[in-house]
């Protein structure tokens, strides 16, 4: 079931709090005034594949934000429109709210996004709303983006930078020199799930050098949070194009001969 969260109330006593932010996670400065500085009746995509640190981001700015917050996190059986509706429907009616919606991904089917859709066009004056999804969500943003009133997050934001990366392994207890951390963000592309399994292989023993892909951690990962949810037909062809440096439509039927 979708949990819904009053965040902040007139009674702190009887609210729920957010989900935490973890105390290893990088606070994300720049990305966070961006937010906090939205205006009212903004609508805000976070959009990036597991790992990069959405609902961390969400819940950082949930502390920090001056409006009161709602959260909505979604689960696969929130895809059937009848257990979505009542959730959403309660969301529509609280004006000067900000609205974040978590794992809006696992909404596929027409008649489910057709009532996120309304509720984004029916809520109450003022309220905002933040979704975050591993897929860019199939709605109509056009009008909103030619409106101004849209902002959109994507994986490049959520990168980690050199001193972002370095300020992550140390909260996982790891010190590398400045060039090795450089090194091994690079190679991991700054991806934060990715850079702290790095640094739990390292606390076990591991030379920062040689963590990649193949690394255990890394591929317990790979596996559950992204091959796992491919049909049997992707898997293979992740498989056949992995060894390929960048994938391209023209790399990919080359290879495959297609």
């Amino acid at each position: 079931m979708s949990v819904l969260e009053p965040l902040r109330r007139a009674d702190p006593a009887s609210s729920p709090l957010v989900p935490p932010a973890t105390g290893k996670a990088v606070v994300r400065t720049a990305l966070l005034n961006r937010l906090c500085s939205t205006g009212d009746g903004t609508i805000v995509t976070i959009v990036a594949p597991a790992g990069f640190g959405k609902t961390t981001l969400l819940a950082q700015w949930a502390e920090r934000d001056r409006r009161p917050v709602l959260w909505l996190d979604l689960e696969p059986e929130d895809d059937d429109p009848e257990i979505l509706e009542p959730r959403i429907d309660e969301l529509a009616d609280q004006p000067g709210v900000l609205t974040l919606v978590d794992d809006v991904h696992v909404l596929r089917s027409p008649a489910a996004l057709a009532a996120l859709e309304r509720l984004l066009g029916q809520a109450a004056d003022g309220t905002s709303f933040a979704l975050a999804t591993r897929r860019p969500p199939a709605l109509p943003l056009a009008r909103l983006r030619a409106e101004g009133r849209l902002l959109e997050i994507g994986m490049d934001e959520l990168t980690l930078k050199d001193r972002e990366a370095e300020t992550l392994l140390r909260r996982a207890g790891v010190l590398l020199p400045r060039h090795e951390t450089a090194a091994l963000a690079e190679r991991l592309e700054g991806w934060p799930a990715a850079l702290f399994l790095a640094a739990l292989s390292v606390r076990s023993g591991a030379q920062a050098s040689t963590v990649g892909g193949d690394d255990r951690f890394l591929a317990d990962y790979l596996d559950t949070e992204h091959l796992a949810c491919l049909s049997s037909a992707q898997r293979k062809f992740a498989m056949q194009t992995s060894v390929l440096a960048e994938l391209t439509s023209e790399e990919c039927d080359s290879l495959l001969a297609r």
